[in-house]
């Protein structure tokens, strides 16, 4: 595992269906935004992240880029292997506003996000060795 310093998001939001627009299904997770040089960018401005999703329909990856006013990335689930791709634009107060395309015609609607950073600057293998260290726990060894 390289040693690079990421930052580490938490993502929350929901989704609205086309074919059931008076539902919304709610989604979180985390993802790791940091420098990826096995994935090409379509963004010149944006920094790649990887992470995961929950949500009604099962566990899912998510592989993205994100920079100040636009955020896309394909999520796709475990369970069946189905992708679906979002892509998002920054609202003036701070949400994440945008559409998803899927396999099939059924999967298409809109979606609503925030994220927060919850990690900066976080140097993997630096923050497991101060927890090996230093971690005969507050909490896990009560």
């Amino acid at each position: 595992m390289a040693n690079v310093k990421r930052d580490i998001y938490s993502i929350s939001g929901f989704f609205i269906e086309d074919h059931n627009p008076t539902q919304g299904r709610y989604f979180g997770g985390f993802f790791s935004l940091g420098p990826d040089m096995n994935r090409p960018q379509t963004n010149i401005l944006a920094v790649s992240f990887k992470g995961l999703l929950v949500d009604d329909y099962g566990d899912s990856e998510i592989i993205g880029e994100m920079c100040p006013e636009r955020m896309e990335f394909i999520k796709e689930y475990k369970n069946e292997g189905s992708r679906i791709q979002y892509k998002f634009e920054k609202n003036k107060e701070g949400i994440w506003v945008g559409s998803y395309l899927g396999d099939s015609e059924t999967e298409t609607g809109r979606a609503f996000a925030k994220t927060n950073i919850n990690w900066k600057g976080v140097e993997m293998m630096v923050l497991i060795h101060l927890i090996q260290k230093n971690g005969q726990g507050v909490w896990w060894n009560n």
